[in-house]
This record gives structure tokens, C-alpha cells and sequence, in this order.
């Protein structure tokens, strides 16, 4: 019983530590305009994309735009995941839930922030069944924030988000 019980605690601590916000680049400078115009997108809506080519900066220019916010955020690097489902499964032991509605339940708290980074990962499964997925969480959501970022566009999809475009590098002032 007590090899069990150490070995729920050590999931537990990988499962806190594996969805809490990392840690922003000590190297990141600048950039104040994209900090505010992102910043007020996020207070103004429920769900945001930060969107740009890959090595733009999107996911830095999150981070410290969260860093500064006193929100809960669950942070899920989507390239961990090999598929959907793995997703899924994820989301759900992130919050011990068993099922979708336990998930929903549990996250839908005024001030809570979920990020999915680098979504564009699963699409290899099928724009429309990722999408989908989306729109079923945002839909039975009230309260909860959402932020993805992609190198894809999600103008077209059914989700209508909120888009911060990063049109230039870190390197690009």
C-alpha cells in the first residue's frame, strides 16, 4: 500500500508540473506593442490563436504576456501527443476526471486559462475531427479562457477565435 500511494504522489506531482505554465526565455526583450495588443485580445475574448510561422516567437510572447496575469493557466504542449486521443486521455488526468463532463466541470472556472501550444501537431489526424474537439470543449465551457497557438490559419473553421497574427521573428524590431 505505501509503494502505491508513493506512486500516485509522484504522478500527481508529474501530472501538476506537466500542465502548469513553463517558465518564459530570460533572453525575450522588447516587443511592448505585440505584449499589449495580446494582453487586451485575451481580457476581451474567450478564445485566441496566436498565429505565425514557426519560429516566430508565439509561444514566448505568451508566455510573457501569462507570466504577468494572476490566472490559473493549464499549459499542454500538444507535441507530446502523439494523437488525439492521447490528447484527450491527457486532458482528462490533468484534472483526475473521468469523463468529459468531470473534465468540463472541473476547468470551467472564471479566471482559469487553457493553452494548447503548437496545435497544428495534431491536425495530421484531420482538420475537422480537431476541430471539432474544440468547439466541443469551448461550447460546453462558460467560464474558461482558451489560447492555441498554430502555424495554421483558423480564419475558415466553424470556432470563429480571436487571431493575434505574429507577423514578425524576435529577431525582426
Amino acid at each position: 500500500a505505501r509503494v502505491r500511494s508513493e506512486t500516485l504522489s509522484q504522478i500527481d506531482y508529474f501530472e501538476k508540473q506537466s500542465h502548469k505554465l513553463p517558465n518564459p526565455s530570460a533572453g525575450f526583450f522588447g516587443r511592448k506593442m505585440e505584449i499589449d495588443s495580446l494582453s487586451d485580445l485575451i481580457i476581451k475574448s474567450r478564445f485566441v490563436i496566436v498565429e505565425g510561422m514557426g519560429g516566430m516567437g508565439k509561444t514566448q510572447l505568451l508566455l510573457q504576456v501569462l507570466s504577468s496575469k494572476e490566472q490559473s493557466v493549464m499549459w499542454f504542449n500538444i507535441e507530446k501527443y502523439s494523437t488525439l486521443k492521447d490528447f484527450k486521455l491527457a486532458i482528462l488526468m490533468s484534472v483526475r476526471a473521468t469523463s468529459f463532463e468531470e473534465f468540463i466541470d472541473s476547468i470551467d472556472q472564471k479566471g482559469t486559462i487553457v493553452v494548447l501550444d503548437g496545435i497544428e501537431t495534431l491536425l495530421r489526424e484531420g482538420w475537422d475531427q480537431v476541430v471539432d474537439f474544440l468547439k466541443t470543449i469551448i461550447d460546453h465551457t462558460r467560464e474558461v479562457n482558451f489560447i492555441i497557438t498554430s502555424q495554421i490559419n483558423f480564419s475558415n473553421s466553424l470556432i470563429e477565435p480571436q487571431i493575434f497574427k505574429l507577423e514578425k521573428g524576435l529577431d525582426d524590431n
